[in-house]
């Protein structure tokens, strides 16, 4: 099995939040850094105490692992999620909801060769998702 794990400055409450009401998510479970242990030899910044070191959320069936990190990355479409959706009604809403407040299409709703219905979208926080349905 594998499972993807996204992580993001400071901002990923807010992505799971959104990625959870998109997906229609399931079993969320986030812990924030003011209620890890306390560990003297890796002390919180108090302006990190709602940061997210792991959290996990079931997304179209595959659990998905969000945190937050000191780091800034560059987004890139070299990695991308595909979610496998069963109705055509679902792949629309979804490609819509992506794409909202600051997401962009990176490829319309279209068949291809390979499958009836296939969209790819790059979401508000730089997650490039590709929709499929068969």
């Amino acid at each position: 099995m594998i499972e993807p794990y996204i992580m993001f400055n400071g901002r990923a409450s807010e992505v799971i939040d959104f990625h959870e009401k998109v997906f229609h998510g399931t079993n969320k479970r986030v812990t924030h850094w003011g209620n890890a242990p306390t560990n003297t030899d890796y002390p919180v910044d108090a302006t990190k105490k709602e940061w997210i070191p792991h959290s996990e959320i079931e997304l179209c069936d595959t659990n998905l692992s969000i945190s937050d990190c000191d780091q800034v990355f560059q987004t890139t479409h070299f990695v991308s999620l595909m979610a496998r959706l069963d109705m055509p009604e679902e792949v629309q809403r979804i490609y819509e909801e992506l794409q909202a407040d600051g997401g962009k299409v990176l490829m319309e709703i279209e068949p291809t060769f390979y499958t009836k219905m296939y969209a790819w979208v790059q979401d508000k926080f730089g997650v490039s998702w590709q929709l499929i349905c068969d």
